[in-house]
């Protein structure tokens, strides 16, 4: 008769030998080949187990019949012994701790549901026992991805730029496709669109990125489906993901000047969801697949940690999503262990999983925030290329015309009384002005009627409209002055001195202004230096 590593017989009847000492229900389950084995020596008690006879009728494999009986040996249940009739065969027998166990009922049938759970364990964790649709999680949200990355191909399709989205995705022409679809960015996060911490994960830059996520989703998924189930590869994947993109965009803003995404730092929440389940189930699984799968999991975190410190990856992402996976796995794996009356597992676990959902809100708040000041910026760049394709040009002529004609023409006119005596040019001075004045207004309206995206540069706008407005009515009062000549009320020139104060405030706002924004003149290229005093 065959034994197989199962326990199940195969090729004839089971001999009474077979059958253990003390039958429960529980024993009617398929028996592991440790089991059998023992059942076998427990039988021939109190003469001898020979392993050679054995191997001989029942076929099975020497190595595999060795490793078992070495395996019961560490365990203190079977020893070995020697014959003098047989001095060169091995021989096999119950310890006194074996005896013991084949003595007490419910003592052996712990033992034997130790065996089937590790024999069980290590079979899901080898994917040879696969629970029906288990690992249709992963493969859910591969599709999603994958489906996201096709969207995002047909974007770039349409706007001639397919070769560039599936090669180089560095292109900044790219930024708005990627945008389409989901990624983060510190405009859109700024802006309140907090559900693209989610949807980034979906979202990949390239053909490399995708495949390389793919890889680890589909292994790493696939074991935490057959071991934890493919529920627990959707939580963790969501609360990870949140963890991650939180994370990624708190402590690492740069990051999202051009956008943020991948599936790398949920992936990271996979594995490390699946190292605490490792961690805590290690002595269910037989010690040389454990030894085996403790070696790969450290080299993973190797790789991975080696990774997470290139140029251009987001290792702050990675670290937060392992912390959010973590945290659920520990959650999870308290909750279910109930650990008799008044146990504080269960409370712990309830309280870890409390602990990973509001942490993903706070860090969904978090990174919001944090992309406040770095949408500023951007937004402040886009304002300034703005104003450099035409409203600032106009600004420099106003400002150039304003220096010529009135501070160093009219002015000086009006302050030295020089317009009561000189008439001819007191009409030469209103001749320039003028015309300048419509001009003056034209640019005062267009800075009124623009439309910027920053806080800072909408703040530049007011100081300007502010600055042109006093210099408008400054402007209005010299030209009534020279207008009027001797007939201007001296009292009037009050009036005249408080305008020229107001445009001198108005002048000392847009520059502070400017300060604050720290212009270059690269941005502003068409004004000799914002940050050099206006006239």
């Amino acid at each position: 008769m065959r034994i197989d590593y199962n326990g199940m017989p195969g090729d004839g009847p089971p001999s009474s030998s077979d059958s253990p000492s003390h039958p429960t229900p529980e024993h009617r389950r398929a028996r592991t080949f440790a089991e059998m084995l023992l059942d076998r020596i427990q039988g021939m008690y109190p003469g001898n187990f020979h392993p050679r006879s054995f191997l001989a009728i029942s076929g099975n494999d020497e190595e595999s019949v060795l490793k078992t009986l070495d395996d019961l040996h560490k365990d203190g249940l079977v020893e070995r012994t020697r014959d003098e009739t047989l001095p060169d065969e091995l021989l096999v027998r119950l310890t006194e701790k074996g005896r013991a166990l084949y003595a007490d009922p419910e003592a052996l049938a712990r033992w034997r549901d130790a065996r089937a759970i590790t024999r069980d364990t290590t079979r899901r964790m080898l994917g040879l026992d696969p629970l029906p649709g288990a690992a249709w999680s992963s493969r859910f949200l591969w599709i999603l991805i994958l489906v996201n990355f096709a969207w995002g191909a047909w974007l770039a399709w349409d706007s001639g730029l397919l070769g560039e989205y599936i090669h180089t995705p560095d292109n900044p022409g790219l930024n708005p496709i990627h945008r389409a679809i989901g990624s983060a960015d510190a405009v859109s996060l700024a802006g309140g669109q907090w559900w693209r911490l989610m949807s980034c994960v979906l979202v990949h830059f390239g053909l490399l990125h995708l495949a390389s996520n793919s890889v680890g989703l589909l292994a790493v998924g696939s074991l935490v489906s057959r071991m934890m189930g493919p529920a627990v590869v959707i939580l963790v994947f969501v609360i990870a993901g949140l963890w991650g993109s939180g994370f990624g965009v708190t402590f690492q803003a740069q990051a999202t000047r051009d956008g943020i995404a991948g599936a790398s730092g949920a992936i990271c929440g996979l594995m490390a969801a699946f190292i605490v389940w490792f961690l805590s189930h290690r002595h269910q699984l037989e010690p040389k697949v454990a030894k085996r799968f403790g070696s790969l999991l450290m080299m993973d975190l190797l790789l991975i940690t080696g990774i997470s410190l290139m140029p251009g990856i987001s290792g702050m992402g990675h670290l937060g999503g392992a912390l959010g996976g973590a945290l659920v796995s520990v959650g999870l794996i308290l909750l279910g262990d109930r650990g008799g009356k008044g146990s504080w597992r269960p409370m712990a676990g309830s309280l870890c999983l409390m602990l990973a959902g509001a942490g993903a809100a706070a860090l969904v708040t978090s990174a919001m925030q944090a992309a406040v000041p770095q949408a500023e910026a951007i937004l402040q760049k886009a304002d300034a290329a703005q104003l450099n394709r035409g409203l600032y040009p106009e600004f420099a002529t106003v400002r150039v015309e304003y220096r010529n004609l009135v501070l160093n023409f009219a002015e000086p006119l009006q302050l030295r009384d020089k317009f009561r005596r000189n008439r001819e040019m007191a009409a030469q001075a209103v001749d320039n002005l003028e015309p300048f004045l419509p001009r003056q207004k034209r640019v005062l309206q267009a800075w009124k009627e623009v439309k910027l995206q920053s806080q800072g540069m909408k703040a530049l706008a007011q100081r300007a409209v502010d600055l042109l407005d006093s210099r408008d009515k400054y402007v209005e009062l010299l030209l009534e002055a020279l207008r009027l000549g001797r007939e201007w009320p001296m009292e009037r020139d009050r009036e005249v001195t408080a305008a020229r104060k107001a445009c001198r405030q108005a002048k000392a706002g847009y520059l502070k202004q400017a300060r604050e924004l720290k212009l270059a003149s690269e941005d502003l290229a068409e004004m000799d230096d914002p940050l050099e005093e206006i006239n």
